[in-house]
């Protein structure tokens, strides 16, 4: 009984540290724990499959987050985390981690109630003449065959021979399951949308589109939750498979490779099953998200400028106002004095006016609307947020640690650069004869001595993070333990 209970105690202890307080990597002051390993993947939108839980690639991860674990124990030890633009920049950034998580649950929610309208069609395709004129005549005639045949075999039979879309030959023209109500837009989605709207299911109709005619039709539409999609798109491609196999076994030589795209295995199946799937699902959600946007928008009560809606970007200035809400406005000076808050380039640089709109739509306006929601606030004790802020706080003293790096004093003699010219001139720093194209014409030195000079700049800069990265590692005593990795696993 005993030894029962040291064995239960030892298993109680190790699913504790695969759960989560595991350490990865040690330094002299800190460590990079399994938990937080785990949360690098979602935090940072990375798909977890074999190429990024390979061992090369985890450790790879491990060794960036540790790298930016010292860097921010650098960070706090020269004061950075005191300073008015690192509390600026953390505002920020906590009220936008809350507004984007506020957002995110709300899509993943109304994702999982939402119905996507799933059709799945037959085309057969009738490309245009020589003149680039529709063929009428092939399309009518194709049009009334089809109308007449009974059977779903002869159907099939007749759109692999008649089609000029030698691509869907092996499987009849059968067409990959369209969603309908998201917010792609494609060409075989406009060929299907005005049967769709009328409701015209197993009839066969034609659409011109550029030329080129289709005689399609719609054969299943389903209303689906994300939940079903897809297994339903399994189903289909399975289909694929097993009409391409009975055309490649009756099909001549020179045709029978049309069916190969189709005869994949079933990993093949299931990537293109998650391309689309996944496709379908992002379309929806966003579509879900910009109808719940504006609706938030119009409750706001904030009101855009007509100069904002009606001058160009040349004509936009300090005095311009963006939105009003009850008596404040809000102008483009006063968001150049936000944008200059959380500005962590060189003091000289004046951002252009389409980088502060861009400021504007990504972070103010969004905080703007939905910072106050209690809603929002609440999300401020989760512990998604409170993982997701650790993450943002460890880039802030990144962006330190390169602003640093930008203003380091990096000597290039003219000699370099002349050197740099000399080596280059008939490649990188040339251009095309016009007499003869097969001959490159170097430019002038002084026309390229800047760029020369910013190209070696930059990789100076490079080498030197490099070096005082492995400095770092090697002054905090780092250990990876990667040994403690697995393949496939995170």
């Amino acid at each position: 009984m005993k030894k029962l209970i040291i064995l239960l105690s030892l298993f109680t202890l190790l699913s504790t540290c695969r759960s989560g307080e595991e350490i990865l990597a040690v330094f002299d002051g800190g460590s990079v724990k399994r938990k937080e390993f785990r949360e690098f993947y979602p935090n940072h939108e990375l798909a977890i499959d074999n190429n990024t839980t390979s061992l090369k690639y985890q450790t790879s991860i491990l060794e960036t987050m540790a790298v930016q674990a010292i860097i921010e124990v650098e960070a706090n030890k020269k004061g950075y985390q005191n300073s008015e633009i690192y509390k600026s920049i953390l505002e920020l950034k906590e009220k936008q981690l809350l507004v984007n998580l506020y957002r995110k649950n709300f899509m993943e929610k109304a994702l999982k109630s939402k119905d996507m309208e799933i059709v799945f069609g037959q085309m057969l395709y009738i490309k245009k003449d020589t003149n680039g004129n529709p063929n009428t005549d092939k399309a009518n005639r194709a049009l009334s065959d089809l109308k007449n045949l009974k059977s779903e075999k002869e159907i099939n039979a007749y759109i692999s021979k008649e089609t000029d879309e030698d691509g869907r030959k092996p499987i009849s023209g059968l067409l990959e399951p369209q969603c309908m109500n998201c917010s792609e837009e494609n060409i075989l989605r406009e060929i299907l949308i005005e049967a769709y709207t009328n409701n015209l299911l197993e009839t066969f109709t034609q659409k011109e589109f550029n030329g080129d005619l289709f005689v399609y039709r719609i054969l299943e539409v389903k209303k689906l939750k994300s939940d079903d999609l897809d297994s339903y798109l399994s189903k289909k491609f399975k289909q694929f498979q097993t009409l391409a196999a009975e055309f490649k076994a009756t099909a001549s030589e020179e045709q029978k490779q049309l069916a190969d795209y189709f005869l994949g295995d079933e990993v093949k199946l299931d990537k293109e099953v998650q391309m689309i799937g996944g496709r379908y699902k992002e379309q929806i959600q966003n579509k879900i998200w910009n109808e719940e946007y504006q609706n938030i928008s119009k409750e706001s009560g904030i009101q855009f400028s007509t100069e904002m809606t009606t001058l160009s970007e040349d004509k936009l200035v300090d005095s311009t106002p963006i939105y009003t809400k009850g008596d404040k406005t809000y102008t483009i000076a006063d968001l150049k004095k936000d944008y200059a808050k959380v500005n962590m380039k060189p003091n000289t640089y004046i951002p252009p006016i389409k980088e502060l709109l861009y400021f504007f739509n990504s972070a103010i306006l969004p905080i703007a609307l939905l910072a106050e929601k209690q809603e929002v606030k609440t999300l401020s004790s989760s512990e998604k947020y409170e993982s997701s802020l650790a993450v943002w706080k460890k880039n802030i003293s990144w962006q330190f640690f390169l602003k640093d790096l930008q203003e380091t004093q990096i000597p290039i003699s003219e000699q370099e650069i002349k050197d740099t010219y000399e080596a280059g001139k008939l490649y990188a720093y040339s251009s095309p004869s016009k007499s003869d194209p097969n001959k490159r014409i170097p430019m002038p030195f002084e026309q390229v001595k800047e760029k020369i000079k910013e190209e070696l700049r930059t990789a100076k800069l490079k080498s030197e993070m490099q070096r005082q990265v492995e400095k770092l590692k090697s002054d905090y005593h780092l250990q990876i333990h990667s040994d403690k990795l697995k393949a496939g696993s995170v």
